[in-house]
């Protein structure tokens, strides 16, 4: 189901995934949770640090990878508290290639994203981290 706070936030994702982070600025729940797959690793950080870091993290990958792209396809889930992101991340920086297939999804408190889990494959994130290194040390 979609709601209109719903439909705000998917507009929003789609706009950060298009290279405009700043988008999600006022959808942050004042604490949000991340949890990745990957490492298994869980982050809880307040509403400036999660805006900070999804423009550094545009930032660091657009330096790293200067044709990167982001597809997404983005979609509520039951009734519009959980929005699921397919989506893809691909660049190069010149000599490597990072592609990594991912599922986020998106879970609303008080009409905010509260909590993301990242689900992607280890090896993918691998490579892509260190596309990143090579492209932030120079």
């Amino acid at each position: 189901m979609t709601t209109p706070v719903t439909a705000t936030i998917l507009e929003a994702l789609a706009a950060r995934a298009a290279g405009a982070p700043e988008v999600l600025d006022e959808l942050w729940a004042p604490r949000s949770t991340s949890w990745r797959s990957y490492d298994g690793r869980e982050t809880t950080l307040d509403a400036r640090q999660r805006q900070d870091l999804a423009r550094s993290e545009w930032s660091l990958f657009r330096q790293a990878m200067p044709d990167f792209t982001w597809t997404t396809e983005l979609q509520p889930v039951g009734d519009g508290s959980q929005i699921l992101e397919l989506a893809s991340w691909h660049g190069t920086n010149g000599t490597d290639n990072a592609a990594v297939e991912l599922c986020l999804i998106y879970r609303l408190t008080d009409q905010r994203i509260a909590r993301i889990e990242m689900y992607c494959d280890a090896q993918q994130m691998l490579a892509l981290r260190n596309i990143l290194h090579k492209g932030h040390n120079h």
